[in-house]
């Protein structure tokens, strides 16, 4: 809606529609929590650290799925159906939940079906380099629209109206075509690059530490009393220079994770509402200019295509599993001075770990 029509029409034609709607549905859901979260301390009557664990289902079952799809299933088209089925009957379900640790138990059922999703969906575009970036953009995209439209949504109509939403868009995917490249599963078969190993986990302590911040933002702006829309703006702002950051290539991913770390401090650390917003912003887009960044690295050293996108999904999953948990500790025991602090210094250190892979890799290539 707020990217050019062009763009949206090159991806139709280049990667099925089915697998990018998919991808779409994925973000939208991931966009929607921080949202979600201060309605739902509300309705149900919660602590945030109680609402961390909201976001740790959800996504513990992602990681379960990345992991497992990629090495025990082959993709195809059914099991793409059979995931987006069951993401659009969760969402559907999370509508009817009438306690918190319902809703948390079936939101680990949309997380397992969204990661199978989102799994198909990046290991088909690593089958073809050039899809890459437009798959990427995909997420912000859909991301931009979401941020814009949930909190009118939520003020209109609670928040029950964003899993209907969510789940509408999981349906749409599942009636789309999606022409899916089958292959044998990865299996215990990968490269045995140590350099694969470190961007690994540097890419766990990213989603780890910036989670442990990110997905608090509702609640950040709400102390700082800053009106709804405020948020809105924030996270529309997020996506809308993540969308940016996908049509450029950068030449090293280590620069952006420390900005990354940047943004998370101040976001969190200052009392003012403005400085938080363009911290959000520019979080968007340096995230999303060092991560297709880091998968390309990954690619250098595997050896098949997207042998190591399931890998690098669902330790990124486990990071945001354990990151809401540590932030909402954190911010009892010290604020979000804490929160922000902790966060900038993580994610410094899994830049500094990207680092010395580029420069290793750089110097081995002279």
């Amino acid at each position: 809606m707020f990217a050019p029509v062009r763009q949206p029409l090159a991806l139709r034609t280049s990667f099925p529609p089915g697998l990018l709607v998919s991808t779409a549905a994925v973000s939208v859901m991931f966009t929607a929590t921080p949202f979600l979260l201060p309605e739902l301390g509300r309705h149900f009557g919660v602590s945030t650290a109680a609402l961390g664990w909201y976001s740790a289902a959800q996504v513990a079952t992602f990681a379960v799925a990345s992991f497992g799809a990629g090495r025990l299933l082959a993709p195809s088209h059914r099991l793409l159906v059979v995931s987006g089925v069951v993401f659009a009957i969760a969402n559907v379900a999370s509508i009817f939940a009438g306690g918190f640790w319902l809703l948390v138990g079936v939101r680990g059922l949309a997380g397992l079906a969204s990661g199978t999703v989102n799994w198909i969906a990046w290991g088909q575009a690593a089958r073809k380099p050039a899809a890459m970036g437009r798959v990427a953009a995909i997420g912000p995209m859909a991301a931009t629209i979401g941020a814009l439209a949930f909190g009118p949504l939520i003020a209109w109509a609670g928040y029950r109206a964003v899993f209907a939403a969510v789940a509408v868009v999981g349906g749409l995917a599942v009636l789309l075509p999606a022409a899916i490249d089958s292959g044998e599963p990865v299996g215990r078969s990968v490269s045995d690059s140590n350099s694969n190993r470190v961007l690994l986990v540097a890419a766990g302590l990213l989603t780890l530490f910036a989670s442990s911040a990110f997905v608090f933002l509702g609640i950040r702006l709400e102390g700082l009393d800053a009106a709804p829309w405020v948020l809105s703006i924030a996270m529309a702002g997020n996506a809308l220079a993540g969308y940016l950051g996908t049509r450029r290539t950068a030449k090293r991913a280590w620069v952006w994770f420390v900005l990354i770390g940047a943004c998370a401090a101040v976001a969190f650390v200052p009392v003012l509402v403005w400085p938080v917003v363009i911290a959000v912003w520019t979080w968007g887009f340096a995230f999303w200019m060092g991560i297709p960044r880091l998968l390309r690295l990954l690619e250098e050293r595997s050896d098949r295509p997207g042998e190591r996108t399931g890998d690098a999904q669902g330790l990124m999953a486990v990071g945001r599993i354990l990151g809401p948990i540590m932030g909402g500790s954190l911010e009892g025991l010290g604020g979000f001075i804490m929160v922000g602090t902790v966060a900038a210094f993580g994610v410094t250190a899994a830049g500094s770990m990207v680092a010395g892979v580029e420069r290793q890799r750089t110097r081995a290539g002279r």
